[in-house]
């Protein structure tokens, strides 16, 4: 599997996940598998060789496959979630609003953050809504999903995700600044403090940008 597929697996295999990506698919949202019924199943010993007249096929070729999916038993079925966030959405650009908010986990917060990725004022307006904190598992999937490029601090277990996205759009402008202070210096060869104010930059944020040239 590669990392992606291997980050989905391990978030969809917690119990709380499973379950509400199942209640989605199935119940419409509504809380009928709990996640302390379900019970944890080895997917590759369902993996069985079929081939004309018995003749079997080499069984890890399926088992290879079925190593990408997740599979829990609740007391009465065998239930089966795809590779990837596939259990929850295939296409999580097309859930609406009123889909997200029938998951009831998670998966809301990741869905959301995905289906809106690419569009950073809805995006802005996500997180700064009802959005819960994140941790390492929810934050690999975006990461390997849509490259959020997001991180937990050493010893933080949470993730305030407005906070986070505010603190990188301020290193992306800080970064475009620097970028506009060199250019400046180098077209028409003028210094730092020169360049900042043909800019407009204000003189209080010189001292931090005169360090960092």
């Amino acid at each position: 599997m590669g990392r992606k597929d291997t980050v989905t697996k391990v978030y969809m295999e917690q119990n709380n996940i499973f379950a509400d990506a199942f209640n989605y698919y199935i119940f419409g949202g509504q809380q009928v598998i709990r996640p302390e019924q379900l019970k944890a199943l080895d997917v590759t010993e369902l993996a069985v060789p079929y081939g004309a007249d018995s003749a079997g096929e080499p069984e890890q070729k399926y088992r290879d496959v079925m190593k990408s999916l997740t599979a829990m038993y609740d007391g009465q079925a065998a239930l089966v979630s795809g590779a990837g966030l596939s259990g929850a959405s295939d296409n999580p650009a097309g859930l609406s609003d009123e889909e997200l908010d029938k998951f009831h986990t998670t998966l809301r917060e990741v869905l959301a953050f995905i289906k809106y990725s690419k569009d950073m004022e809805m995006l802005d307006k996500t997180v700064n809504g009802n959005f819960r904190n994140l941790r390492k598992n929810e934050i690999d999937v975006l990461n390997q999903c849509v490259n959020a490029k997001l991180s937990l601090e050493e010893g933080e277990e949470e993730l305030v995700v407005c906070k986070a996205l505010e603190d990188m759009k301020k290193k992306t402008t800080e970064t475009t600044h620097l970028e506009d202070i060199k250019n400046v210096m180098e077209a028409f060869h003028v210094s730092a403090e020169q360049a900042m104010k043909a800019l407009k930059i204000p003189e209080s944020e010189s001292p931090r940008f005169l360090s960092m040239l």
